[in-house]
Protein backbone atom coordinates (compact mmCIF):
# COMPACT_ATOMS: atom_id res chain seq x y z
CA UNK A 1 0.00 0.00 0.00
CA UNK A 2 1.17 3.40 -0.85
CA UNK A 3 0.51 6.27 1.53
CA UNK A 4 -0.05 9.76 0.27
CA UNK A 5 2.25 12.36 1.80
CA UNK A 6 0.63 15.68 2.28
CA UNK A 7 2.22 19.07 2.87
CA UNK A 8 0.82 19.10 6.39
CA UNK A 9 3.04 16.16 7.35
CA UNK A 10 6.22 18.04 6.43
CA UNK A 11 5.48 21.34 8.19
CA UNK A 12 8.59 21.19 10.46
CA UNK A 13 10.93 20.99 7.47
CA UNK A 14 9.06 23.76 5.65
CA UNK A 15 9.10 25.96 8.75
CA UNK A 16 12.84 25.41 9.15
CA UNK A 17 13.40 26.31 5.48
CA UNK A 18 11.37 29.52 5.82
CA UNK A 19 13.27 30.48 9.00
CA UNK A 20 16.68 29.86 7.40
CA UNK A 21 15.63 31.88 4.34
CA UNK A 22 14.37 34.70 6.58
CA UNK A 23 17.64 34.81 8.53
CA UNK A 24 19.60 34.86 5.27
CA UNK A 25 17.55 37.76 3.88
CA UNK A 26 17.81 39.67 7.18
CA UNK A 27 21.60 39.22 7.16
CA UNK A 28 21.74 40.78 3.69
CA UNK A 29 19.65 43.81 4.73
CA UNK A 30 21.12 44.55 8.18
CA UNK A 31 24.57 45.52 9.40
CA UNK A 32 25.96 46.14 12.87
CA UNK A 33 28.47 48.79 13.88
CA UNK A 34 30.54 47.85 16.92
CA UNK A 35 31.02 50.23 19.84
CA UNK A 36 34.62 50.99 18.83
CA UNK A 37 33.89 51.52 15.11
CA UNK A 38 32.23 53.97 12.82
CA UNK A 39 30.79 53.08 9.43
CA UNK A 40 29.89 54.58 6.09
CA UNK A 41 27.39 53.05 3.70
CA UNK A 42 28.66 53.12 0.13
CA UNK A 43 26.05 53.19 -2.63
CA UNK A 44 27.76 51.99 -5.79
CA UNK A 45 31.13 52.68 -4.07
CA UNK A 46 30.28 56.30 -3.23
CA UNK A 47 29.51 57.36 0.37
CA UNK A 48 25.93 58.32 1.22
CA UNK A 49 25.80 62.03 2.01
CA UNK A 50 23.70 64.41 4.10
CA UNK A 51 23.53 68.19 4.14
CA UNK A 52 24.99 69.72 7.32
CA UNK A 53 24.83 73.54 7.56
CA UNK A 54 24.73 73.83 3.76
CA UNK A 55 27.73 71.52 3.29
CA UNK A 56 27.44 68.00 1.90
CA UNK A 57 29.13 65.47 4.23
CA UNK A 58 29.34 61.70 4.33
CA UNK A 59 26.69 60.09 6.53
CA UNK A 60 28.47 58.42 9.46
CA UNK A 61 26.74 55.51 11.21
CA UNK A 62 27.27 55.27 14.95
CA UNK A 63 27.28 52.00 16.93
CA UNK A 64 24.14 49.94 16.66
CA UNK A 65 22.01 48.02 14.18
CA UNK A 66 21.28 49.65 10.81
CA UNK A 67 19.60 48.74 7.53
CA UNK A 68 21.02 48.79 3.99
CA UNK A 69 20.28 47.42 0.55
CA UNK A 70 21.95 44.12 -0.45
CA UNK A 71 25.57 43.97 -1.69
CA UNK A 72 25.51 44.98 -5.32
CA UNK A 73 23.74 48.22 -4.43
CA UNK A 74 25.24 49.11 -1.04
CA UNK A 75 28.26 47.99 0.92
CA UNK A 76 29.57 49.01 4.34
CA UNK A 77 33.01 50.51 5.07
CA UNK A 78 34.05 50.41 8.74
CA UNK A 79 37.00 51.95 10.54
CA UNK A 80 38.23 51.68 14.12
CA UNK A 81 37.35 54.97 15.83
CA UNK A 82 39.85 54.57 18.65
CA UNK A 83 43.23 56.27 18.71
CA UNK A 84 45.58 54.35 16.40
CA UNK A 85 49.21 53.80 17.34
CA UNK A 86 51.66 53.51 14.45
CA UNK A 87 55.38 52.90 14.92
CA UNK A 88 57.67 53.86 12.05
CA UNK A 89 59.61 50.81 10.81
CA UNK A 90 58.22 48.53 13.50
CA UNK A 91 60.82 47.46 16.03
CA UNK A 92 63.67 49.21 14.23
CA UNK A 93 65.71 52.18 15.35
CA UNK A 94 66.92 54.87 12.98
CA UNK A 95 70.00 57.03 13.11
CA UNK A 96 69.48 60.81 12.88
CA UNK A 97 72.15 63.54 12.83
CA UNK A 98 71.81 66.61 15.07
CA UNK A 99 73.01 70.13 14.21
CA UNK A 100 76.28 69.60 16.12
CA UNK A 101 77.07 66.45 14.07
CA UNK A 102 76.15 63.88 16.73
CA UNK A 103 74.38 60.71 15.67
CA UNK A 104 71.25 59.93 17.68
CA UNK A 105 69.40 56.62 17.53
CA UNK A 106 65.64 57.10 17.74
CA UNK A 107 62.42 55.16 17.51
CA UNK A 108 59.31 57.08 16.51
CA UNK A 109 55.62 56.39 16.92
CA UNK A 110 52.51 58.33 16.02
CA UNK A 111 49.07 58.37 17.65
CA UNK A 112 46.31 59.30 15.22
CA UNK A 113 42.56 59.22 14.75
CA UNK A 114 40.23 59.79 11.81
CA UNK A 115 38.38 63.10 12.13
CA UNK A 116 36.19 63.05 9.02
CA UNK A 117 35.59 59.50 7.75
CA UNK A 118 34.21 60.67 4.39
CA UNK A 119 37.31 62.70 3.57
CA UNK A 120 39.55 59.90 4.89
CA UNK A 121 37.87 57.36 2.61
CA UNK A 122 38.15 59.61 -0.46
CA UNK A 123 41.76 60.68 0.22
CA UNK A 124 43.32 57.52 1.62
CA UNK A 125 40.94 54.57 1.67
CA UNK A 126 42.65 52.02 3.87
CA UNK A 127 44.56 52.20 7.14
CA UNK A 128 47.70 50.69 5.57
CA UNK A 129 47.79 53.46 2.97
CA UNK A 130 47.31 56.09 5.69
CA UNK A 131 50.21 54.65 7.67
CA UNK A 132 52.52 54.69 4.64
CA UNK A 133 51.68 58.38 4.08
CA UNK A 134 52.18 59.07 7.79
CA UNK A 135 55.55 57.34 7.61
CA UNK A 136 56.85 59.80 5.02
CA UNK A 137 55.42 62.90 6.73
CA UNK A 138 56.60 62.01 10.23
CA UNK A 139 60.06 60.90 9.13
CA UNK A 140 60.66 64.21 7.29
CA UNK A 141 59.34 66.29 10.21
CA UNK A 142 61.37 64.33 12.77
CA UNK A 143 64.61 64.61 10.80
CA UNK A 144 64.02 68.33 10.28
CA UNK A 145 63.37 69.03 13.97
CA UNK A 146 66.21 66.88 15.32
CA UNK A 147 68.57 68.26 12.67
CA UNK A 148 68.01 71.84 13.92
CA UNK A 149 68.80 71.13 17.57
CA UNK A 150 72.15 70.50 19.19
CA UNK A 151 72.62 67.54 21.49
Amino acid sequence: MQEKHSLAQHWPALLLGVLVGGVFIAAMLVFQVRQTDLALVLTFNKPDTVMVAGVEKARVFQPGLHFKWPYPVQSVWTHDNRIQCYELKKGQYEQVQTSDDYQVIVSTYVLWRVGDPGRFLRAVGKTAEAESKLDILVRNARNGVLGRHAL
